[in-house]
């Protein structure tokens, strides 16, 4: 229970030496290690394992609909419609990254680069032909590795002073790749030590000697994409924020998909993505950042089974969806449709409503039980934060970026326990940007989508009139749409000076343009909100301002305001975009096929798989009996044919 709290007007609210305020503090000092105790008996799961966790923060309640996201099916006829099934199954869908350049991620080489240094006879040790280091030490180490005093105590060595600090550093790097990624070797002046890897305590310090600073690679994985970057991040021992990608595609089928790490050794990323039964290929070098949303999309390859329809009526169906395309709505997370949808926060945080978006975001969902999960109802239920800051500390959430523990940080922090006024701004200005536009982009979308679904309404299709926005030129639309984010971009600045405005980059159609046919309805955009785009110029900005007000947002002036303006010392603006509301399936290709077996994976395996050595055969005999092996050599030798030399069996990884 909350214990109730004494008031004093005008002073201290505690006398000074009195040992209440002492009481208080064991009392919830008390609850709270109890409240741990009994999380860690109930769960058997360490505290700080979950840092890395990427929490959903969504209130569980009633189903939801995808009208409601503004995902809405406009079908003219049922002609043309393909009738059949697609499955959950993991092999029916793929997903594949196409980049600017319009290259689709692709695994055709699985080998791991090794640099110069390290190439030099790897497997039979070139640091100890060198005498770098002696085989005696190398031979300790390998022990190490297989004793009970690895994972307990750390193995120590030196070198000898007349190595020099070049060669030092390449005994260091040789032996981490040797050691694996479950150990850490570490160098200080002439000092080796290898222990076992600790994600929580240690990180790694790689020496880094290739000459581009970023490792760029190709990851094929069939889980869900936060899950991968987690266990791969632990065992790398980096953040996951340090992964570099275009975009968090989170299928559930086999992706494809280009991540970038920095100074991190390639045989390091391929070990710990192997501990996620993922596959990484592809490696190279580069000194560029590998910037989000820098991709022109997706290729998708699905299979639809049990198909109702004739060969001539899928060719038909095909046709017209190459014709007509598909409207190009946002899409949504399934979790969406189980919890407090993620729009319904970022309402909340466009219009500066801080407080009531924190306790959305914090608001305990029975679906989920984990720890944070336990935590975040044992706030409410005591109705004061303060009470667990002895399990906050222990989680070391003060010292995490995520939304989650800044909220929560916030409430700790205020000594009435609530999230309000400058508080909750705060915990969202020192939050990851990222993670508050989850919420914010959702909202801007969800607007977008039924800004489309009213102008089909209004005009039965999709149609051009006067007014309408369309992108001044190609160069324009290539920027718009590959090289500048395609959400909006919660910004804590105004546009450089110089910069070109994103309102320059469209026009509103005249009459004439329209008669001349220049333009069709796959050219027609409309803007993602925000304080930097060009509006259309007709009855599509009146669309725009009913849906806001049903939001109690007086109009899409609003973000041009809001860009002016600061609360609590904290601006977030939305620049906006644009985004086309038609799009054509580019380069689609489909095939029929037969089949008997349901499991039968249709997709061909386009995966190389990597060869392994398999182990020599032993052949067994009895006393006085020749293997077949000798027979073999005896015959040869009977027929006046030499029998050829034993090849020498090449030495392991450890050999010296």
């Amino acid at each position: 229970m909350r214990a109730k709290m004494p008031v004093r007007k005008g002073g201290r609210m505690f006398k000074k030496g009195s040992n209440l305020k002492k009481k208080m503090l064991k009392s919830r000092n008390e609850v709270a290690v109890k409240f741990i105790t009994d999380i860690i008996a109930r769960h058997g799961l360490d505290f700080t394992a979950k840092l890395t966790q990427i929490l959903r923060i969504h209130q569980a309640n009633k189903p939801h609909t995808y009208d409601q996201f503004g995902l809405v099916n406009f079908v003219e006829k049922t002609e043309g419609k393909l009738v059949g099934e697609i499955t959950n199954k993991r092999p029916d869908l793929r997903v594949i990254e196409v980049g600017l350049d319009g290259k689709e991620a692709a695994i055709t080489k699985l080998e791991v680069p090794v640099h110069p240094l390290q190439i030099a006879e790897v497997n039979t040790l070139d640091i100890v032909k060198q005498n770098y280091v002696s085989a005696e030490k190398v031979t300790e180490v390998a022990e190490y590795l297989k004793s009970e005093k690895y994972g307990k105590e750390a193995f120590e060595f030196d070198l000898e002073e007349s190595v020099t600090e070049e060669n030092r550093l390449l005994v260091r790097n040789v032996l981490q790749v040797r050691c694996g990624i479950d150990a850490l070797v570490s160098l200080a002046g002439t000092k080796v030590t290898v222990k076992k890897f600790d994600s929580k305590k240690d990180k790694r310090n790689d020496v880094w000697l290739w000459d581009k600073p970023y490792v760029r690679f190709v990851l094929h994985r069939n889980l869900r994409y936060a899950n991968i970057l987690e266990r791969a991040a632990k065992h790398v021992g980096v953040p996951i924020a340090k992964f570099q990608k275009c975009r968090m595609e989170n299928s559930a089928g086999y992706t494809l998909q280009v991540l970038q790490l920095e100074k991190v050794e390639p045989a390091l990323i391929q070990q710990a993505f192997e501990r996620t039964m993922s596959i990484v290929s592809d490696f190279e070098f580069t000194d560029q950042v590998l910037e989000a949303d820098k991709y022109q999309g997706y290729r998708t390859k699905a299979v639809v089974r049990k198909l109702k329809m004739t060969e001539d009526e899928v060719k038909k169906a095909m046709d017209l969806f190459s014709e007509k395309g598909y409207l190009n709505y946002f899409g949504i997370s399934p979790n969406d449709l189980l919890r407090t949808p993620r729009y319904d926060i970022g309402k909340h945080i466009v219009k500066n409503d801080f407080s009531t978006a924190g306790k959305a975001i914090i608001r305990p969902r029975p679906l989920d039980r984990d720890i944070y999960e336990e935590l975040k109802e044992f706030i409410f239920v005591a109705n004061d934060p303060r009470i667990v800051v002895p399990a906050f500390k222990f989680l070391k959430l003060k010292e995490s970026n995520d939304l989650t523990a800044k909220i929560v940080t916030a409430m700790v922090d205020n000594r009435h326990g609530k999230l309000e006024g400058k508080f909750a701004t705060q915990a969202f200005a020192k939050a990851d940007p990222k993670q508050v536009m989850e919420y914010t982009d959702a909202f801007l979308n969800v607007i977008w989508n039924q800004t489309v679904n009213k102008l089909v309404e209004k005009r039965g299709g999709v149609t051009l009139a006067v007014g309408d926005l369309v992108f001044v030129d190609e160069a324009a639309e290539h920027f718009i749409l590959y090289e500048c984010s395609p959400n909006s971009s919660v910004l804590r600045e105004s546009v450089k000076e110089g910069q070109k405005s994103y309102k320059e980059y469209v026009k509103a159609l005249t009459e004439d343009d329209i008669k001349s046919g220049k333009y069709t309805p796959f050219d027609l955009v409309i803007p993602v909100l925000g304080f930097d785009v060009k509006y259309p110029e007709n009855e599509v900005s009146t669309f725009i301002d009913e849906l806001l007000n049903k939001n109690d947002i007086s109009s899409k002036d609003w973000f041009q305001k809001a860009h002016a303006n600061t609360v609590h010392g904290v601006q977030v603006t939305f620049r906006g975009t644009y985004r086309r509301v038609l799009e054509k399936p580019k380069n689609l290709t489909y095939k029929m096929e037969k089949y008997v077996d349901e499991k039968l994976p249709l997709f061909l395996q386009d995966i190389p798989v990597r060869k392994r050595e398999e182990p020599e055969k032993t052949e067994e005999k009895t006393d006085g009996e020749k293997t077949e092996t000798e027979e073999a050599k005896e015959n040869e030798t009977k027929n006046g044919e030499e029998a050829k030399p034993v090849e020498e069996k090449k030495p392991g990884k450890w050999d010296t």
